[in-house]
């Protein structure tokens, strides 16, 4: 898995038609990961928490593409993001927060899961 761009502690990955949960871990050795937007295979077998947010395989993520019957309704990847924080607040900078793709739900869920100090220069 590439590293497209950095903004921060946010991270552009190559978008790939299937995303291994090691071969992020594997990209970032020794940190914390949070995966915006999209989906990493198998990760319906995770852990829901209450605001959504699936625990799978040592990574945190804020994502709506799980085939789930939770995930089978009008929702977005923002939704889940904003409910964690309010209920757990922004990740700390021990977290790589990742994309593989730049929509609007994928930078609000990103955003929104970074501290703000961490993203103002």
């Amino acid at each position: 898995m590439k590293i497209i761009q950095t903004y921060k502690n946010i991270y552009l990955v190559e978008k790939k038609s299937k995303n291994i949960a090691q071969e992020i871990k594997d990209q970032f050795p020794n940190r914390k990961i949070c995966v915006c937007d999209f989906y990493i295979t198998g990760s319906e077998k995770g852990e829901i928490t209450r605001s959504g947010a699936i625990n799978f395989d040592g990574l945190l993520l804020i994502d709506h593409h799980a085939p789930l019957p939770e995930m089978m309704r009008r929702v977005s990847s923002t939704i889940f993001a904003n409910k964690y924080v309010l209920e757990n607040g922004p990740l700390d900078e021990c977290y790589a927060v990742v994309i593989n793709h730049v929509d609007t739900d994928s930078i609000l869920s990103a955003i929104i899961m970074t501290p703000l100090q961490k993203l103002v220069p």
